[in-house]
Order: structure tokens, then C-alpha cells, then sequence
């Protein structure tokens, strides 16, 4: 390999150890060279490699596991950081995750009416999950407990996009954790009457019982015009 010749060393060594990845010589799973054999290929010192390995294992690229080595992460990883961050920083992606998280919710949905139309005992545990979880929405507005309410609306919604049996969408929304539940408590409050929540919540899961697609997507779309008013608002 050529010398490093930059003076953005740290930079210049991600770069490098990015283009190793990309060459397919390094797949998920692979340990890397030591960062004293990095060190000696790039032509640059060991500090500057150390660097540039904190950032990849920030962003879920890399993983160091003392004494083994340095190994190369699963990319599911990865794109969950790059979503968390796009939340954080751009509000027009925020619009686009809430797409995303509809769309998922729903694919979900379509999973959960095949699988219990034909008696799968996953489809069973599932809804038996979202019938805990309303007797717990309808104890908590009875004590107004938004904080609790605001952890059962997630777990509820987490239930829908576990079904989806999309690992990657579910590694993202329990990273937008904290997100998603600043917008559900807003919303929550700006409900005039808080128990009508829990009637938006029945009402997917009984179609969901009925086996009916149509009318559960129904329902479940009209659940969200609220929460984008509060992103506009906020």
C-alpha cells in the first residue's frame, strides 16, 4: 500500500480502512490487521489508527474485543445509527421515519391477520401481547399516568413492527426510543378526551381479530394525522 502523505492522518485512515472493507478482502465477521500492522502498512502511527477505529466502533462499523481483536460488525448496526442520527439532526427525515414506521407497522399488521387466520401460536402470543398491553392503557388512564401510558403505546407499537419480521426497522425504532416517545406523550396530551386513545388501539386489534386488512390499515392511518401535527407544531 502507499504511505499515508496527509495532514488529516486521522481522516486519511478511516478512508483506507473503509476501502479495505469495501474491496470484500474484510466481510462482517473478519478481524482486521492489528493497529500496529495498520500502523506499519499506512505508514502513520498507531495513535492515529486508534482514532480512527473509535469513530467505526461509535458508528457500529467495527467491534474491539480485548484480547481477540478488532472484527468487522453485522451492517443492520450500522444503519440504525445512521437513522438515529438523521432523526436528530434533519426534521424532514423525522416526517420520513414516521412513513417508514407506518409502513412497517402495517406490514406487521398484514403478518399478524395471515398467521392468526391460520391459528400460528406466534400470531397467538402476539395478540394475547396486544391484549395485555390495552388492559394496561386503559389502568393507566384511569390514573392518568402519562408516563406509564406513553411506555405502553411504544411496547404496543413495538409488538406490530416485531411482526413485520424486519430486524433492521426494529433496531431502528427501539433506538428512536426516546423520539418516539417525546412524540407519543405530546400527543397524548393534546387528546381532549384521553380515553379516545384507547378506542384507536381497539379498534386496530379488533380488525386485526376480524381478519380484516382493509379496515385495520383504516384505522391505523387515521392514528397518525395527530402525531404529525405535533412534529409541524413542535
Amino acid at each position: 500500500m502507499d504511505k499515508i502523505k496527509q495532514q488529516t492522518v486521522v481522516t486519511e485512515a478511516m478512508h483506507r480502512i473503509k476501502s479495505m472493507i469495501e474491496s470484500n478482502k474484510y466481510k462482517v465477521g473478519d478481524k482486521l490487521p492489528t493497529e500496529s500492522q495498520l500502523a506499519e502498512s499506512f505508514g502513520i502511527g498507531r495513535s492515529s489508527i486508534r482514532e480512527a477505529i473509535k469513530v467505526f466502533q461509535y458508528l457500529g462499523i467495527l467491534e474491539t474485543k480485548v484480547p481477540k481483536g478488532t472484527f468487522i460488525c453485522k451492517t443492520s448496526n450500522i444503519a440504525a445509527e445512521f437513522f438515529t442520527w438523521f432523526a436528530v439532526l434533519e426534521k424532514n427525515y423525522v416526517f420520513e421515519i414516521l412513513e417508514m414506521r407506518e409502513a412497517f407497522e402495517q406490514k406487521g399488521i398484514n403478518n399478524l391477520i395471515r398467521d392468526y387466520k391460520n391459528g400460528e401460536e406466534q400470531a397467538l402470543t402476539a395478540i394475547a401481547m396486544l391484549e395485555e398491553r390495552l388492559d394496561e392503557f386503559a389502568s393507566a388512564i384511569d390514573q392518568l399516568d402519562y408516563e406509564r401510558l406513553t411506555e405502553i403505546d411504544f411496547r404496543f407499537h413495538r409488538i406490530l413492527i416485531t411482526y413485520s419480521n424486519n430486524t433492521l426497522f426494529l433496531k431502528i425504532y427501539d433506538q428512536l426510543k426516546e423520539f418516539t416517545s417525546t412524540e407519543m406523550h405530546r400527543t397524548h396530551t393534546n387528546y381532549k378526551d384521553i380515553s379516545v386513545l384507547l378506542e384507536e388501539h381497539k379498534c386496530i386489534l379488533d380488525a386485526i381479530l376480524q381478519n380484516d386488512f382493509q379496515l385495520a390499515i383504516q384505522f391505523h392511518a387515521s392514528h397518525f394525522p395527530l402525531i404529525r401535527t405535533n412534529l409541524v407544531l413542535d
